[in-house]
């Protein structure tokens, strides 16, 4: 991987201080999350922040030479210490993988100025702590070394500027952008990890400006000026917000969001919203240019499913008494609604997943639900024009 985990290097986040010009749209956006941000399809709970503070005070402690901005360098195997570096280090395919990651970062890290590589390393140190703690946290449902060489290759992707699925995956399409604020007396701790397109296609001017509407979003609301000051008292304050090119076809292209803050409310708010392009036209797509009305029959009746196991999990815990036949018939309608909505869907290498928002079926956290329909599936629905590939 990018250097040893403990002595992480960073990735292109753009680290700026409160009252700094929003920098230009050369300065772009990097690091594939859940891309890392859409494998968990949300943007940065409260694990993972916890998981950034210990990568930061690991690189703190790390000797200069390897926390330095220079270039990025594979694994020292010899001298390889923590469980993933030596995972990495027993495994060909981790170790080549490790390898491309190096060079992506490593180009990217050629077009920055002295300022922004020094916010490409503390990224990448972020993101190398991440994936460590994430991946030992799924041992018990996926192998480790495959978590680490699945993360590592999404994080490749990112870095080189690619979508993270779809048959186009191996065209670089724009370039990662990071923008980072502190926090401070009248500002929440800012953290943006978004993807700007570079000039071509009509659709791809239109992306840039969709992603720039929730950049603006996100900065607007980390500015506290006007917040009651007994609300910040004794709590992490933060506005995160994620965006990656999740999926890229010959037909379609699709941009991921994923927004989450805290500033005093109640709970963190959140919201997820796609946008799907039609490549050739460069029209924005909706539900019915993908599906006719059979098809949006078909669709409903493989969610529906779904959709009644998960908010029946959530309602009684598991106490068969409490579980309904089926939907009411306000949560079918609701259902409809929401899963007509091509902004509710996502892409991935092999499945559509709608995600219905935190407040679907019952208000805020009822259900938390989602429906995924594998391509094997979905391509004997979709029109062919506009087939997942």
């Amino acid at each position: 991987m990018v250097m040893s985990s403990s002595t992480s290097e960073s990735t292109l986040a753009i680290v700026m201080t409160a009252g700094e010009e929003f920098p230009s749209r050369e300065v772009k956006r990097s690091l594939a999350r859940r891309h890392e941000f859409l494998k968990e399809e949300n943007i940065l709970d409260h694990n993972k922040r916890n998981y950034l503070a210990a990568g930061i005070s690991a690189c703190v402690l790390a000797i200069s030479l390897f926390c330095s901005a220079a270039p990025a360098r594979a694994i020292d195997c010899a001298l390889a210490q923590t469980r993933a570096d030596k995972a990495i280090c027993a495994d060909t395919e981790a170790r080549a993988a490790d390898e491309l990651l190096g060079l992506a970062y490593n180009r990217l890290r050629e077009e920055l100025t002295a300022k922004e590589r020094s916010a490409l390393k503390q990224s990448q140190t972020d993101w190398i702590q991440w994936r460590n703690n994430s991946c030992e946290e799924q041992r018990e449902t996926a192998p480790f070394i495959k978590c680490l060489i699945e993360d590592t290759k999404l994080r490749e992707t990112y870095l080189a500027g690619r979508a993270a699925s779809g048959s186009g995956g191996h065209l670089v399409a724009g370039r990662p952008f990071f923008m980072r604020v502190p926090a401070a007396k009248g500002q929440a701790r800012l953290t943006i990890e978004a993807f700007h397109f570079r000039p071509g296609a009509a659709w791809m001017a239109d992306a840039n400006r969709f992603i720039d509407e929730h950049i603006q979003r996100a900065i607007g609301d980390s500015n506290l000026r006007d917040v009651d000051a007994s609300l910040m008292r004794g709590a992490e304050l933060f506005v995160d917000l994620s965006v990656q090119l999740s999926y890229l076809s010959a037909n379609i292209a699709s941009i991921g969001v994923a927004y989450e803050n805290y500033i005093g409310q109640a709970h963190p708010f959140r919201y997820s919203v796609n946008r799907a392009f039609d490549v050739n036209s460069g029209r924005v797509l909706n539900f019915n240019d993908l599906f006719d009305e059979a098809g949006a029959t078909e669709i409903l009746q493989l969610c529906a499913p779904q959709v009644k196991e998960q908010k029946d999990k959530r309602e009684s815990t598991g106490e068969k008494s409490s579980v309904r036949e089926n939907l009411s018939d306000d949560e079918r309608g609701e259902l409809s609604d929401r899963t007509r909505d091509l902004e509710s869907w996502s892409f991935t290498n092999s499945a559509a997943e709608i995600y219905y928002g935190d407040y679907a079926f019952g208000g805020f956290g009822e259900c938390m639900c989602q429906c995924e329909l594998p391509y094997s599936t979905l391509n004997k629905i979709i029109k062919k024009e506009y087939i997942l590939q």
